[in-house]
């Protein structure tokens, strides 16, 4: 007869729904594709934005990662708020009967919170440590650092959740 033991640090959760933003952040494919997606996106935007600010690419080697990666962070930030807004939401019994349109809170509101901390979160850290090592002026570093907040801010969070679950039916289908 074996025994069984419970551990008192462990924590079961049962029949949690998680935003689609978690469920990405589980497939290994999804890693992969966001952290490619955001590095040519980062990269594209940052020698567009050098060569229309007359500067030269050689800032694009000193400062591309730090920008990638505090992008990168950013939106994970973003979509952390989200999550927490849209699950206080759901948990918090009756909130959502407080407000006119529970449907336009959750698909549109809520991550628009989280869309707003992103770019916020961008802006902040590409103007204080991104281009630390490039010299520029503050001028340049913050026009440089307006200018990735603004293309690069994770405007993805804006589409309803049930479309990016229809998506990720259907390229688990494919896959």
């Amino acid at each position: 007869m074996s025994k069984r033991t419970k551990n008192k640090g462990s924590v079961c959760l049962y029949n949690l729904i998680f935003p689609i933003y978690f469920i990405m952040l589980v497939s290994p494919l999804m890693w992969l594709i966001m952290i490619c997606g955001n590095f040519a996106i980062d990269s594209l935007v940052l020698l567009v934005a050098l060569s229309i600010l007359h500067l030269p690419r050689s800032i694009w080697k000193k400062s591309i990662l730090r920008v990638f990666l505090f992008g990168f962070l950013s939106d994970l930030i973003g979509a952390f708020v989200s999550s927490l807004l849209i699950w206080g939401v759901w948990l918090i019994p009756g909130l959502s009967d407080l407000i006119s349109f529970p449907i336009l809170l959750e698909d549109i509101a809520l991550p628009l919170v989280g869309v707003l901390v992103a770019a916020f979160c961008i802006y902040k850290f590409n103007r204080r440590f991104s281009f630390r090592k490039t010299k520029l002026n503050p001028d340049k570093i913050r026009k440089l650092s307006l200018t990735l907040c603004l293309v690069t801010t994770p405007y993805f969070m804006l589409v309803p959740l049930n479309l990016w679950y229809d998506l990720l039916n259907w390229f688990t289908m494919i896959f």
